[in-house]
Parts: C-alpha cells; sequence; structure tokens
C-alpha cells in the first residue's frame, strides 16, 4: 500500500476534511512507545487515550470515560482515520481502521491503561 505524506497533522486533516471536532488517531514514532504498526499496517495497537510520559507510553492509570469519544466514533462510522508522524516534518495516512480488541491492560509499575487492536479496513471488495 502506498501512503499519502503530508509536512503535519493539520495538513493531512485538511486533505481528508477532517473536521477539527472529529475523532482521529496520531500515532508519532518514539523508541518508549508502546504503539505497534503490525503486519506492513493493517494492524496497530494503541495506547487509550490519558497522560503519557512520551507519545503511546502512558504515565498513571487511564480512564475509561477518556476512551468513550472513540468508541463512539467507531461505533457511529465503523472507522477512524489514522495517522503516523514519522519525523518532524512527515506524516503519513495509515488509513481507516476499526477495533478488533479493547482491553484494559496494567503496567510494570502497577498502572492501567487501555490497549486498543484496531484493523485496517479492507479495499480489496
Amino acid at each position: 500500500m502506498e501512503y499519502k505524506v503530508f509536512n503535519s497533522y493539520e495538513e493531512a486533516k485538511e486533505a481528508y476534511n477532517i473536521p477539527d471536532d472529529d475523532i482521529y488517531l496520531k500515532i508519532t514514532n518514539h523508541p518508549k512507545s508502546l504503539n505497534r504498526i503490525l503486519q506492513s499496517g493493517n494492524v496497530i495497537h494503541y495506547v487509550g487515550e490519558g497522560n503519557k510520559k512520551y507519545p503511546g507510553y502512558p504515565t498513571g492509570n487511564q480512564m475509561y470515560c477518556r476512551q468513550i469519544p472513540l468508541l463512539n466514533k467507531i461505533s457511529q462510522n465503523n472507522y477512524v482515520h489514522v495517522f503516523n508522524k514519522i519525523s518532524d516534518d512527515k506524516v503519513i495516512h495509515l488509513g481507516l481502521y476499526t477495533i478488533m480488541s479493547f482491553k484494559k491492560k496494567e503496567s510494570f509499575y502497577g498502572f492501567t491503561y487501555f490497549e486498543i487492536r484496531m484493523k485496517r479496513k479492507d479495499y480489496s471488495s
């Protein structure tokens, strides 16, 4: 799959006509991130919304109420846009994703966070 490349999240949002108040996911590459892009981008593991020490690395307990906007967006539209910031001036659109699983996990430090496993929309059919 060939990805569209943008200079920023704002430029990417404009290209896909995503309103400012709409939900989309931003994955920023960071060595300590728990976010994972797997199977050539077809599956991602995304750390839920909450305070993060680094991109994709939670600092304390995440609350379920912070996950509701994403869950509502996917329950209404089935899919959500996912973007990946791979450098300061390079953002790619990974595609539209839906939830495969939603789990509450415990970190090595004893706090809880949410891991959302998502699957890219299949455009072949």
